[in-house]
């Protein structure tokens, strides 16, 4: 009986003894699994590293290269044995060690992804302009290297260069022919002005040498004819003087109440006013920012304009109009003159755009143009509207609000 029972205990543990090491094999099994799994990503990540098209670096909290990648290895032309283990801050450009040293730093402090554009030097000497990002990778919490990861812009810098040197010198080859246009439309608009000066001069001596109506009354047409020709030339040559003149304004920006602008304007007006029947009235005009000589000449232009096209009516009615708009003015000068058709609204204002018989209305065709090109200069515009033999109104549009100072030249 006893020997039974002895037997029966030897089985029992001889049975707990091999489930024992069953279990033991069991755990030894997948404790060797999961080690070729973590081998195996370990692997894969090493070779994802070495073997990544991004330029790689691992670097502890002193810029020391820990490990690096293939195209590393290619860029620096040097083995891993001959990297590793020296500072990367000292293959840089001195001009780029400061804030390599400062990214790496704020890395390892902040843990945060920092960006930085470097300039690398190559054991052959070659320098490389690189944008660097660099990340924290931590173990266990602490933190163990950075993962520095380069990307070469030397030859995109390089091209960029040269881009903002043609740049810089097609800007400068502009300047310079500007410079020389400049001259010489100066030289020929001084030329242009000395030569009417020195022809209306001429024929003032002329016409004088023929006016002679005023002492011999019965004077031949061709002599009366040659007369007019003369004084048509010289208010010619005086117009194209003024023209030129007005082209080297000088003017200061400024805030200008136009209605200022309109007394003076009459009252420079008054003595071709004496004989005529003539009514001016205005809206209340804006306070406009630019140039008071500026407003005195398209005003000035336009209401002339209207004096001279209301000459056949017994009574001249001259309004100015003033529209607000967001972003300008429109100031018009309506008169119930004799109009002009919607077909000639842009010769008006082209140089010499006379539209009227010159016999009945005198005029040389450049007052107008003076306007649409002063107001073009300001940001303005300048447009007629009429309708014949029911008057018309001229309008120009300024804006509310400028910035611009100095010269102009219209």
């Amino acid at each position: 009986m006893l020997g039974s029972m002895a037997t029966d205990a030897s089985a029992t543990q001889t049975l707990d003894s091999e489930e024992a090491n069953i279990s033991s094999n069991t755990q030894i099994q997948a404790l060797k699994h999961q080690i070729e799994q973590l081998q195996a990503a370990l692997d894969q990540a090493t070779a994802l590293f070495q073997k990544s098209p991004g330029i790689a670096f691992l670097l502890n909290a002193h810029g020391r290269i820990l490990d690096l990648n293939m195209q590393a290895v290619y860029l620096l032309q040097a083995s891993p044995q001959e990297l590793i283990g020296r500072n990367l801050s000292l293959i840089l450009e001195p001009s780029s060690q400061a804030s390599f040293t400062f990214m790496l730093k704020k890395v390892f402090r902040e843990g945060i992804q920092q960006t930085s554009e470097i300039r690398l030097l190559t054991l052959q000497g070659r320098t490389l302009e690189m944008t660097a990002q660099a990340s924290l990778h931590s173990k266990d919490g602490e933190a163990s290297y950075c993962h520095l990861v380069l990307t070469d812009i030397t030859q995109f810098t390089s091209s960029h260069r040269v881009l903002l040197d043609r740049q810089v010198s097609q800007e400068n080859h502009i300047q310079e022919q500007g410079l020389k246009i400049r001259q010489i439309h100066e030289e020929f608009e001084n030329a242009l002005r000395l030569s009417a000066k020195a022809l209306g001069d001429s024929f003032s001596q002329v016409k004088d040498s023929f006016s002679l109506s005023h002492i011999h009354p019965e004077v031949p047409d061709y002599i009366k004819d040659t007369e007019n020709a003369f004084q048509k030339t010289q208010n010619l040559l005086e117009s194209l003087e003024t023209y030129i003149k007005i082209r080297f304004i000088n003017f200061q920006m400024r805030s200008v109440n136009l209605n200022d602008v309109l007394k003076k304007i009459i009252r420079d007006l008054k003595p071709q006013l004496e004989d005529r029947d003539v009514q001016i009235t205005a809206d209340s005009l804006p306070i406009l920012q630019g140039d008071n000589q500026v407003f005195y000449i398209i005003l000035n232009e336009y209401i002339t304009n209207a004096l001279k096209f209301t000459r056949i009516r017994q009574t001249t009615r001259i309004h100015i109009l003033v529209k607000e708009m967001e972003t300008e003015y429109f100031i018009g000068v309506e008169d119930n003159g004799i109009g002009f058709s919607q077909r000639h609204k842009n010769k008006i204002f082209q140089l010499f755009g006379r539209i009227h018989s010159e016999p009945l209305y005198e005029g040389t065709g450049l007052g107008l143009a003076v306007v649409r090109r002063l107001c073009e200069r300001f940001k303005g515009r300048a447009w007629g509207e009429g309708k014949i033999d029911e008057g018309s109104t001229f309008w120009f549009a300024w804006p509310k609000s400028s910035t611009k100072s100095g010269n102009t030249r219209i």
